[in-house]
């Protein structure tokens, strides 16, 4: 009985320092990166930029291991989410993902379910060198600095990543390792928006459903400001010469009205 309660007691006093000791680890794993600034998009996104470090010992590609996503255009769908995540890949080379079992517990508590690990291709450019087959986010273009996740939902520690937008899967990334945006935020960063091609949007010139319509040629929407459902935008010609102001609904309860897009 006496040999098992110190065994009990050594086992307390044990286990913070390992714990400790793990801890330290991921953190010196985590600083051993290769890092280098990325130019900023010519005639794209404002979508954040960020300088990239990759781990040196994992520079081996092997990109049939995961579908890459070249269509950065977003169309309309019912589910919109709440915004966009873009992962910190230059501050954390691996991508855990999580299953959301103990949401209210961080992420160093916890046993990642899968991960995508980054590198550099041959060229010098930022690349995954190893990914689950499912992974297909929103949108995902690492030649041009982009990779982001349709936000599903938010808790302290996580959020909620749909990791796949043909099969709408969906996992748990840990909330400090990247950025959120909502997306009110994320669309005053984008170039423009239009209206989908079937679409019977107008543009009107106040905020309601039956104010006078504004009928004049344009190219382009720039966003300039977002109230509610509405945006208020700025109509340009091909030369981004502005030619009206008007309002235009982006969202209609929980489906899109626009199309944005990240490279135009």
């Amino acid at each position: 009985m006496r040999l098992n309660w110190f065994l009990l007691a050594v086992v307390i006093i044990l286990y913070p320092l390992t714990h400790y000791g793990y801890v330290e680890l991921q953190k010196e794993k985590q600083k051993d990166v290769v890092c280098f600034d990325q130019n900023p998009i010519e005639n794209g996104s404002s979508l954040p930029i960020l300088a990239a470090g990759f781990s040196k010992n994992n520079l081996v590609l092997n990109k049939s291991t995961f579908k890459t996503s070249s269509n950065n255009t977003h169309t309309s769908e019912i589910n919109m989410g709440l915004g966009l995540f873009m992962p910190h890949y230059g501050d954390y080379p691996t991508l855990y993902f999580y299953d959301g079992t103990y949401l209210e517990k961080e992420s160093i508590e916890q046993v990642p379910s899968d991960s995508v690990l980054f590198g550099i291709d041959q060229f010098g450019s930022p690349d995954i060198a190893s990914a689950p087959p499912w992974l297909d986010p929103a949108h995902l273009k690492l030649d041009y600095g982009i990779m982001a996740f349709k936000v599903l939902g938010l808790s302290q520690n996580f959020v909620k990543v749909e990791v796949n937008k043909q099969t709408k899967q969906s996992s748990f990334l840990d909330i400090y390792n990247g950025t959120f945006m909502a997306w009110p935020e994320f669309l005053l960063t984008v170039n423009s928006v239009e209206f989908d091609a079937n679409s019977d949007q107008k543009v009107f010139n106040k905020p309601l459903d039956f104010a006078d319509e504004i009928k004049v040629e344009f190219y382009a929407m720039i966003p300039i400001l977002l109230e509610d459902e509405w945006m208020y935008v700025s109509l340009v010609n091909m030369d981004y010469e502005e030619q009206r102001k008007g309002w235009i609904r982006w969202k209609k309860g929980n489906e899109w009205q626009i199309i944005y897009s990240l490279l135009s």
